[in-house]
């Protein structure tokens, strides 16, 4: 089953129209819509959709609507922003060591622009493109994503592993060891079941609530929250307050610069 996390959506008709034809595949994995945002050297780049699946891997899209004339220079602005979306996400996935295979990304990204409408592109062109009638067909042609990296990528894009990052234990020798169970769990620990991914990056309308028992993940949902707003919106003022003391050192270690004040409630 496809989940699907809702983010902010610059495009609700196209993006409406991406994912009943996504709904067709019945593919397991997430659709994000409007995340994540990645940060290049120069400004911070906004993802309009990205389908992460075991049967295809990792795909981006731009969305797009009709173009008034498919000129040359329509199709070479075109490449450069798929470009520009494919470097950004290889340089934000880069980070992550257990996605790395020696001097590659082991996780191969997949650039396409969904217009309403189907079109073609001119010989010789690298753009990806898909339409209605032809979005299935390239999804299906994308081979798919080593299970190994799996877990992983989708640690990496959530940002989970470099809030919590994860134990080495380098030593463990033995499958059924406890210290062998332990990493496994760790590993799942790594990964936002439907419910954070959703409380983290869905806001709605008015108040949200978010509830959990002791160890449930709802600070790394809280940060997480708090950072998607702020490069959703860098000139409000976000204010994370807390109770528990223990929580200071962790919150302040990773806090970044104003505009997100963090202080303790007494």
């Amino acid at each position: 089953m496809l989940e699907k996390v809702y983010g902010k959506s610059k495009n609700r008709a196209v993006t409406a129209q991406l994912e009943e034809q996504l709904d067709t595949l019945e593919l397991t994995g997430t659709l994000y819509i409007g995340y994540p945002i990645l940060a290049s050297a120069d400004e911070a780049i906004f993802v309009e959709a990205l389908l992460v699946t075991p049967e295809h891997g990792l795909v981006v899209f731009s969305l797009a609507t009709a173009p008034p004339k498919q000129s040359p220079q329509f199709w070479s602005a075109l490449q450069d922003s798929q470009d520009k979306l494919y470097y950004a996400m290889e340089n934000n996935l880069g980070r992550h060591q257990s996605l790395r295979r020696k001097r590659r990304l082991g996780v191969s990204i997949t650039v396409i622009t969904y217009f309403p409408v189907d079109l073609t592109p001119p010989p010789g062109s690298e753009v990806a493109v898909a339409g209605p009638g032809t979005l299935l067909d390239v999804i299906r042609a994308i081979p798919p994503l080593d299970e190994a990296l799996l877990r992983p990528l989708n640690a990496a894009l959530q940002r989970v592993s470099t809030i919590k990052p994860a134990k080495k234990r380098t030593s463990v020798r033995r499958a059924d060891s406890r210290g062998a169970i332990l990493r496994q769990i760790e590993l799942e620990i790594a990964n936002l079941d439907q419910w954070q991914k959703r409380a983290a990056i869905e806001t709605p309308d008015g108040p949200q609530r978010v509830r959990g028992l002791a160890g449930s993940g709802k600070t790394v949902v809280l940060a997480l929250k708090a950072a998607y707003l702020h490069t959703q919106h860098p000139d409000w003022t976000i204010a994370v307050t807390f109770h528990s003391r223990s929580l200071y050192q962790q919150s302040t270690v990773h806090r970044p610069d104003p505009p997100v004040h963090l202080r303790t409630c007494q």
